[in-house]
């Protein structure tokens, strides 16, 4: 009961749920993603985009190559578009997290300046990910024998990146 540790403690607890309020909704996200990812993995009729976007070299890849191929290209190319711009989007996150604060001197309320922010920039993520798996599908060649040529699709990384979110963000002192 010692007033000085009472105080620390409540210290501790506030960064704790502050921390707490900033982290829910990145972590909601996280969720929507993984399931969305989950589901390219497992589930063949949630790939749609390719043939309801270019019918026609859908069509023709799949005359050319099957059915299955073309079924595994869309979700390799599908997967490599979603981690690297969820990677992106991570970055964005950190990085708004960390200056946030300052827009507090401007009278914002910068957790609701946050949420408001990453909501937009989460929408964003999701256009510019398709946007970009239909670019790339629009890249695919095909060789005269129906093979696939070049380098036309991606390769998947060799490394990830893991985000820590700390429970003390003033570091150690």
């Amino acid at each position: 009961s010692d007033p000085v540790l009472l105080h620390a403690e409540d210290q501790n607890f506030q960064i704790r749920q502050t921390l707490t309020r900033y982290s829910k909704m990145v972590e909601d996200q996280r969720e929507i993603v993984s399931a969305r990812r989950r589901q390219v993995l497992t589930d063949r009729g949630s790939l749609r985009l390719f043939e309801e976007q270019l019918p026609d070299l859908y069509q023709r890849l799949c005359t050319s190559v099957g059915r299955d191929q073309v079924f595994q290209i869309e979700q390799r190319v599908t997967l490599f578009h979603m981690d690297n711009h969820w990677a992106e989007y991570m970055c964005e996150v950190d990085t708004l997290r960390k200056f946030i604060h300052i827009r507090s001197l401007d009278g914002c309320n910068p957790l609701d300046l946050f949420h408001r922010t990453i909501i937009q920039s989460f929408r964003a993520m999701r256009d510019e990910t398709e946007a970009a798996i239909l670019e790339t599908l629009r890249k695919i060649k095909l060789s005269d024998q129906g093979e696939l040529l070049g380098d036309c699709l991606p390769e998947t990384p060799a490394a990830t990146w893991t985000y820590v979110i700390s429970d003390n963000p003033l570091g150690d002192w």
